[in-house]
C-alpha cells in the first residue's frame, strides 16, 4: 500500500515538473530574435519592453542588468497620423516610412543601418499595462553584405507621461 502512494506522488511530481517546465518555454519563447545578423552582432536580451510616448512608440529589447538595448523599434506617431494611421492591433507598419531601428552593444559597437522592415500588432491598446504582442522582419545592409533579422514579442505597455517643463 506504502509502495503505491510512493509511486503517485513521485508521477504527479514529475507530472507537475514537466507541466512548469513547459510554461517557462512558452513564456521564453513569446520574445525571440533571430536572424543572419547574428553572425555578426550580438542579440542577446532578457526583456522586452514596450513604451507609448507622445511622439512614438517604442519596442526595446533589452539587458536589464546593464540597461544596454542591442535592438530597438519605433514608429513615429506624427508621421503614423499623417497619414491617417493608428497604433492598433491586426495593423503592420512599414519601418522605413514610420520608424526605424536602432540599438547598441556594452562596447558601443551599433546595430548595421536597416535597409527595409515591418512591425506587425497582434495586440495593442494605448492602455497602461496592455498586452502588446506581435513580430517585426527587417533587412540590414553593411557594405555589399545583408542580413536578416526578425523577432517575436509578448509584453504589458508602459505609457511614458511628458515631462513638466516650467
Amino acid at each position: 500500500m506504502k509502495n503505491k502512494g510512493y509511486k503517485r506522488s513521485v508521477r504527479l511530481t514529475l507530472e507537475m515538473a514537466a507541466l512548469v517546465i513547459g510554461l517557462l518555454y512558452a513564456c521564453a519563447s513569446d520574445n525571440e530574435l533571430s536572424g543572419s545578423l547574428e553572425e555578426v552582432y550580438r542579440l542577446q536580451f532578457d526583456l522586452v519592453r514596450a513604451r507609448l510616448y507622445s511622439s512614438e512608440f517604442a519596442l526595446e529589447y533589452l539587458v536589464s542588468k546593464s540597461g544596454v538595448v542591442p535592438v530597438r523599434l519605433t514608429l513615429n506617431r506624427k508621421s503614423l497620423n499623417k497619414d491617417k494611421k493608428e497604433l492598433k492591433s491586426g495593423e503592420s507598419y512599414d519601418l522605413n516610412r514610420y520608424g526605424d531601428i536602432t540599438g547598441r552593444q556594452a562596447d558601443g559597437t551599433e546595430i548595421f543601418r536597416f535597409s527595409s522592415g515591418t512591425l506587425h500588432l497582434d495586440a495593442f491598446d494605448t492602455a497602461q499595462d496592455s498586452e502588446v504582442s506581435g513580430s517585426f522582419d527587417a533587412k540590414f545592409r553593411a557594405g555589399d553584405d545583408s542580413f536578416t533579422l526578425s523577432g517575436d514579442f509578448l509584453t504589458e505597455l508602459e505609457v511614458v507621461p511628458e515631462p513638466n517643463i516650467p
